[in-house]
């Protein structure tokens, strides 16, 4: 051992000798050439003579000696590799920041990018937000934000509204990156398709999402209310209560009846629980599944799959079989109503080109866009009445007076400081254009952030004051509608289709509370699993009014 200690001193030494001979005696040689070219040209001549020397000593014998020089050659071009894997995104992103100036702000980690930041604002402050939060208070002309982003190289998120509203009124210029098993819950239906089938089935959705059913609809989640909501006093997940009686009401607009049983549980319960495994499997285990989209796109081989994983494949299959066998049913059956499916099988009789899938997958987007959206968003006005008794009583003597200005003011800033949505769903650029004066590279991923603008000053004053009378009070808020400044259900041709059935199911489950409950919070994080919530939705309580 002594020996070998010896030998690799003696190395050292005599690379430091042979390195600074060599260097002296080729800069002697090209004094004419220019600086740039030197040092290119120190690095080629090194390596040069560093390998003839390896070759030398190979022919004298000396395996020791060779063997070191190139377990030396080899770390050196690992580590040179991966620190240019790490830096690679960064001197784009500099440059960008160099020519754009203030209005574009970089956010660089390694292989992590904005992830580092998120997670930073989470452990130190309790939002995983914040920085977005203060980002446009201080600076208040920021237009994009650029990140580094394993994937694809680089995220560009959009700020400003007016290259928001770009954005999403030019949507072929972008679509919407695919999710793990978007083949089996999602492809073929309204939140993920693309192009002519996404337009064909938003015009099929909208004849359905009429005045019409936005009133039937408050009548179903009146009689939920009373049916689901038996005694809030007792522990239990509420998350998961809101979820079943928004999710039996889309069960009613696209079946015709709330009560759809699947293996003991209703249908859209069992859906909604496997899209959340996916999602939040995503997010536990995100530099795994970093690795697998970069190197086999959304087709992953079985021997990747977690057990989770290959379980939630098989409950996909078998939901969709239930779902396929209800249609073949009312095919069969001819028992046609004003539901959806009814409707979607009239038109598939008139239209060939109509595929069951489609139908399918219609349903499970309704469920994966409505549900859980509708259901946090609940749980956090619920969060904000008990942090703010006096908020409570106004809200409670609102209903009471049905003051819809009131009402509707406390909803959109409940939305303005938590929003399950923070951004419209990661868009991959198709199509190289200008975004404004900024130029957007194929193949990039962008976004649409709202947060920056909901806490941005020039839009709302005093904006970490919670104000519900800001909404319908002279100089609560500083923007006109189509600025896209306050879009917490998306904006353009793709935003939120069941925009109005879902402040409708907010407004009738918390009347229904308030009329009955006391409610009470605990102060707690806000966290993104897939949404933005509470980061503990177990500190919200409830009592029982005296009669």
């Amino acid at each position: 051992m002594n020996k070998i200690l010896y030998a690799i001193i003696k190395i050292i030494i005599y690379q430091k000798y042979f390195i600074e001979n060599k260097i002296q005696k080729y800069i002697e040689t090209n004094k004419s050439k220019s600086y740039i070219y030197n040092i290119f040209g120190i690095i080629r001549y090194i390596k040069k003579q560093y390998i003839k020397q390896v070759i030398l000593l190979i022919k004298k014998k000396s395996m020791i000696f060779s063997i070191i020089f190139m377990v030396q050659e080899i770390v050196i071009y690992i580590l040179l590799a991966f620190l240019g894997i790490i830096l690679y995104p960064l001197p784009y992103m500099i440059w960008f920041r160099l020519r754009h100036g203030s209005s574009v702000e970089i956010q660089f980690f390694p292989l992590v990018g904005r992830l580092a930041f998120l997670g930073h604002a989470l452990k130190k402050y309790g939002d995983i937000f914040y920085f977005r939060k203060i980002d446009h208070n201080c600076k208040k002309n920021l237009d994009l934000m650029l990140s580094n982003d394993f994937h694809f190289g680089h995220t560009f998120m959009v700020t400003s509204p007016e290259l928001s509203k770009s954005v999403l009124q030019n949507i072929n210029y972008y679509k919407k990156i695919d999710v793990d098993f978007i083949e089996l819950i999602g492809k073929e239906g309204v939140f993920f398709s693309n192009s002519e089938q996404w337009h064909h089935q938003r015009v099929f959705l909208g004849k359905i999402f009429n005045f019409n059913l936005i009133q039937k609809a408050k009548d179903t989640v009146e009689k939920l209310c009373q049916q689901e909501i038996k005694d809030l006093e007792k522990p239990q997940n509420l998350v998961e209560l809101w979820s079943l009686i928004v999710g039996q009401v889309i069960q009613e607009i696209f079946f015709g009846q709330t009560n759809i049983e699947y293996n003991g549980k209703q249908y859209c319960t069992e859906i909604g629980q496997i899209m959340q495994n996916v999602l939040n499997f995503k997010r536990m285990f995100w530099i795994k599944g970093l690795i697998r989209r970069k190197f086999f796109s959304k087709k992953y081989p079985q021997w990747l799959l977690y057990d989770i994983e290959k379980d939630d494949e098989k409950r996909i299959v078998n939901c969709t079989k239930f779902l396929q066998d209800i249609i073949e049913s009312r095919r069969r059956s001819k028992n046609y109503g004003t539901d959806s499916l009814s409707l979607y099988l009239l038109e598939q009789e008139k239209d060939s080109n109509i595929k069951d899938i489609e139908i399918i997958q219609s349903y499970m987007s309704l469920v994966f866009a409505g549900m859980d959206t509708t259901s946090t968003l609940t749980q956090s006005c619920c969060y904000v009445l008990g942090q703010k008794k006096n908020e409570q009583d106004k809200l409670r003597q609102a209903f009471k007076e049905d003051n819809a200005d009131y009402i509707n003011g406390f909803i959109s800033e409940v939305q303005r400081f938590y929003n399950p949505t923070a951004s419209i769903f990661f868009r991959e650029v198709t199509e190289s254009h200008y975004l404004g004066k900024y130029w957007i590279p194929k193949g990039k991923c962008l976004n649409v952030s709202f947060f920056e603008n909901h806490f941005n000053s020039k839009f709302f004053p005093k904006p970490f004051e919670f104000w519900p009378e800001r909404w319908y009070t002279n100089g609560g808020k500083d923007f006109s509608e189509s600025s896209y400044a306050f879009i917490p259900f998306s904006a353009g041709k793709r935003n939120c289709i069941g925009q109005h059935l879902a402040q409708i199911e907010i407004k009738v489950i918390l009347q229904f509370i308030l009329d009955r409950y006391e409610i009470n919070s605990k102060p707690t994080g806000w966290d993104l699993k897939f949404l933005y919530g509470l980061q503990d939705p177990g500190v919200v309580s409830f009592k029982k009014l005296d009669s």
